[in-house]
């Protein structure tokens, strides 16, 4: 377990226990955890990974609310996919700015993955899986209930017909890289401290439940919203692996070929070139 400070047994400073050795005096951490070898996980000072977690989440909400009200103008009946479309850019735009103002702070440690070719490699892989798996889930349970997209889908896929340029922009990339350093390199990081199986449920379970409407209004949309849930689970835990074995380099890659494919996908059916 690595969430409390660890007190050099020699010259009695505190320091944070991700470090194998003391940064005062060089002695060796005593906390056996922290000479563990991680593949792909990046530590980071606790208040860092708490920060890049809650910008991500809370302040993602936050964002939004104040652009939403800021546009609420647009609100209307006629406009209701171009005030959703401008909101979700700007926030997206917003944060984006605040995680690579923390990413500057760190970006030696957090860029070390992005040097190698096998990350990548291993991204397009999963990113691939995820689709193959979620598609499988979707047939297997189409044979026994209709049912259609959440309304997370649904709004992604009207703001991506309408506006399919600023649409590949902030879902193939920006949304991805955010979702990366605040589901992965943040909260999956910070969990790990109190162990791997932690970090797994606990990541797992939050970012399927980001995706899940819970004002759904109806018995029929709690079920929609209920049966997309599993497809979230799935892409999060295979995500949380390249994370955790590979490198940030790969869970972002990895989200970035999942989203790539889906939003092309749109398009296509669409008949948007």
């Amino acid at each position: 377990m690595l969430i409390r400070n660890t007190n050099c047994p020699k010259c009695g400073h505190i320091y944070d226990s991700i470090e194998r050795h003391c940064p005062k005096c060089s002695e060796a951490n005593p906390n056996p955890m922290s000479h563990k070898k991680c593949r792909g996980l990046v530590w980071l000072p606790k208040w860092q990974e708490i920060t890049f977690f809650l910008l991500g989440w809370f302040g993602l909400n936050i964002i939004a609310t104040l652009v939403q009200l800021a546009f609420s103008y647009l609100n209307t009946d006629g406009n209701e996919v171009l005030f959703m479309s401008i909101t979700q850019f700007i926030t997206y735009g917003i944060l984006f700015l605040g995680m690579v103002i923390l990413v500057v702070n760190n970006h030696r440690k957090i860029f070390v993955s992005f040097k190698k070719i096998e990350p990548y490699v291993i991204g397009i892989g999963i990113g691939a899986i995820i689709i193959l798996l979620s598609g499988l889930y979707s047939r297997i349970v189409s044979s026994f209930y209709t049912f259609n997209v959440n309304e997370n889908e649904s709004l992604i896929r009207e703001i991506t017909i309408s506006y399919p340029v600023f649409a590949f922009l902030i879902f193939v990339f920006v949304g991805p890289i955010c979702e990366e350093l605040t589901y992965r390199l943040g909260l999956f990081t910070l969990s790990a401290r109190l162990g791997k199986w932690v970090a797994y449920l606990v990541t797992v379970s939050f970012f399927a439940l980001i995706h899940f409407d819970f004002f759904a209004g109806s018995a029929e949309g709690y079920i929609v919203e209920l049966l997309n849930l599993p497809s979230y689970i799935i892409a999060g835990a295979l995500l949380c692996f390249a994370y955790d074995y590979f490198g940030l380099a790969a869970s972002v890659t990895a989200h970035v070929v999942n989203n790539m494919i889906a939003i092309t996908s749109i398009l296509f059916l669409n008949g948007i070139s």
